[in-house]
């Protein structure tokens, strides 16, 4: 693929930095607003759109699939799924010894860590990596494309069906450690659908970004993905999905939106590519996108933050505190995630690198 404008140095591209940008505005977003119809919409596409640009940039193994080779190139995700739990439960131990926390919700945290759940959005790093590994496997497999992409669309339905008839957020007790447990089988069936759909989009988007270089494709290119963004937006309020607990009211409704929403996101990335004074700004989001995942949602963090928009806002309609909220935790994130970033990524692929035997001149093609 073409080398990123922004630092050929790292192979990155460019626009998919700037969907990733997009996609973590809108996680963000989310988990700002109540509920309503743009909260409903963004609930479509954005988990689905980091899943399909991860299976853009993932190479589909040539012959019989390599545990060793996976683990070379995947093992990262792991150790940041480490090392965020670790960080949240360590929070979440300090609230409850303040005596502002319950050691009930302590305990199932830690439960959840261990089984690989997660809790907040730290679930996206287990599910990315088990979902790589599913989708590797298949992918390795000697079964014709069309047969891997069948079986998955099967686990695909068959985790969202699942998810629809059991209501994952009111177990309680043993059924909801065995409701965790359920979570880390599912969630990596819809993820590995997702990386799947990315791999076969792989050519078309290699295409789609050579041609984007005249005004008009510019246009197109932005102008249709709106149009597709918008789309997903109708479709998701027919059939509300939430992948966080794998619920959905309608399965290949709720697919169909996302499938749009990553279109349409993908397509407006590939226009905002060719625009100097947004590029860099979203791309840079894109880069932080997974220490922003793991970082916006922090209990404490959120709950501070959510309390001083409401204080700043008082008197003000409710959208104004939302904002408010939106733009404050945004703001907060990105500081953390710059702060903890040049720290503690060096210890994790130093890390990685000695528990996986790599080189320290070797560089990881994929880029999550």
């Amino acid at each position: 693929m073409k080398q990123s404008a922004m630092s050929p140095r790292t192979g990155r591209i460019i626009e998919l930095d700037i969907a990733k940008g997009l996609g973590i505005l809108s996680v963000i977003l989310y988990n700002t607003l109540s509920a309503s119809a743009l909260y409903t919409a963004l609930g479509g596409y954005m988990m689905p759109l980091f899943f399909v640009v991860s299976g853009l940039v993932m190479q589909r193994d040539a012959c019989s699939f390599s545990l060793r080779r996976f683990w070379k190139k995947n093992a990262r995700l792991l150790f940041y799924y480490i090392l965020f739990s670790a960080i949240y439960l360590l929070c979440s131990a300090v609230t409850c010894i303040a005596g502002n926390g319950s050691c009930k919700a302590l305990a199932l945290d830690g439960i959840a860590a261990l089984v690989g759940c997660g809790f907040n959005v730290v679930w996206f790093f287990s599910a990315l990596f088990l979902g790589k590994l599913l989708c590797s496997l298949l992918t390795g497999s000697p079964l014709p494309r069309w047969a891997q992409g069948l079986f998955l669309a099967g686990l695909f339905l068959l985790a969202a069906g699942i998810g629809r008839a059991v209501d994952f957020t009111a177990l309680t007790g043993v059924g909801w450690v065995l409701g965790m447990v359920g979570l880390t089988v599912l969630r990596p069936m819809e993820a590995a659908f997702y990386l799947f759909i990315g791999t076969l989009l792989q050519g078309a988007f290699r295409s789609l970004q050579k041609q984007c270089t005249k005004p008009a494709m510019v246009a197109a290119c932005g102008i249709g993905g709106t149009v597709l963004t918008v789309g997903c937006g109708l479709l998701a309020q027919v059939a509300p999905q939430d992948m966080y607990d794998l619920t959905a009211s309608r399965p290949l409704l709720s697919l169909a939106a996302a499938a749009l929403g990553c279109a349409g996101i993908l397509g407006i990335s590939l226009a905002l590519g060719k625009v100097p004074m947004l590029n860099k700004g979203l791309a840079y989001l894109g880069v932080h996108a997974l220490y922003l995942m793991a970082i916006h949602n922090q209990p404490n963090l959120y709950g501070w933050l959510n309390k001083l928009s409401v204080k700043l806002c008082a008197g003000l309609p409710g959208w104004y505190m939302q904002g408010m909220f939106f733009l404050l935790l945004t703001v907060a994130a990105l500081i953390i995630a710059m702060g903890l970033e040049p720290r503690l990524d060096p210890v994790v692929r130093a890390l990685v690198r000695r528990c996986t035997g790599q080189r320290k001149d070797q560089t990881n093609p994929e880029r999550s």
